[in-house]
């Protein structure tokens, strides 16, 4: 059987495509994961986690 997903820390490199995907894939771990390199998202898609919290994700950020 497949292993269920657990919390770990994660780092986006500074790529914003990595930080959106590692952002969609921790949303299938219940406690969520922390992720680095929130900054990237100013690149393309700085509202990216206010997006996502109004389709209804949890999002902590600092």
């Amino acid at each position: 059987p497949p292993s269920k997903l657990r919390s770990a820390p994660l780092d986006a490199h500074d790529d914003h495509r990595m930080f959106m995907a590692l952002s969609t894939a921790s949303l299938l771990i219940p406690e969520g994961a922390p992720i680095l390199g929130v900054e990237s998202l100013d690149v393309s898609y700085p509202s990216f986690l206010e997006d996502l919290e109004r389709l209804g994700a949890t999002v902590k950020w600092e």
